[in-house]
């Protein structure tokens, strides 16, 4: 599910050249640790100079980034897209956190990358990164009664199939792997056989 800015996303305060669109960073959605889980954001340049911007995150485990780096004229805005992988444990709360780094330009800079490369940040945006309070609630038997005391019984199977079988399409490095161990395990039966 993309982000989008509403009333309730107030403007972070005043950071330097760079202003962002949200506060937090607030991943949504129904699939969050199964799937590519986006959010999409707007920073922009409030001086009368040009800049390079780098986006950097707290965890490269955890999150993956669109763009990681580019350059903002006076007065534009650009798009960042910031991801949240999938089969990987969520984390709590306000943990992680995403940096806007900043540097000035000169008129004869024109790539970012050599730019980044020259000089050292001169400034940092941090946007905190937030996760849903329930997430993936997994459906239980019809005991209302076993619930309100607290004893839970098991997960629905089909349910927990489902998640599985689309956790696997969405990760196709996953199910690459399951493949394999498919032909190794047949490649031993076949040897075994013979």
């Amino acid at each position: 599910m993309v982000h989008k800015a509403g009333k309730s996303d107030k403007p972070n305060k005043r950071s330097g050249p760079f202003v962002a669109d949200v506060n937090k960073i607030k991943f949504e959605g129904k699939y969050i640790g199964w799937e590519y889980t986006p959010f999409t954001f707007h920073v922009h340049n409030e001086s009368e100079d040009r800049y390079a911007w780098k986006l950097k995150s707290s965890s490269s485990t955890h999150y993956k980034i669109g763009t990681p780096l580019g350059i903002l004229d006076p007065g534009a805005s650009t798009e960042m897209v910031f991801y949240h992988l999938p089969g990987i444990l969520i984390p709590r709360n306000g943990v992680h956190h995403v940096s806007i780094f900043w540097i000035k330009l000169a008129k004869r800079d024109l790539n970012a990358r050599i730019a980044w490369q020259l000089r050292a940040p001169e400034g940092c945006l941090k946007l905190s990164i937030e996760f849903p309070k329930k997430l993936l609630e997994p459906k239980y038997a019809k005991n209302k009664a076993a619930r309100s005391v607290g004893v839970e019984t098991q997960a629905d199977p089909e349910e927990f199939a489902a998640m599985k079988q689309h956790f696997l399409i969405t990760n196709p490095e996953l199910r690459i792997i399951k493949e394999k161990k498919k032909e190794e395990e047949g490649d031993g039966k076949a040897k075994a056989e013979s």
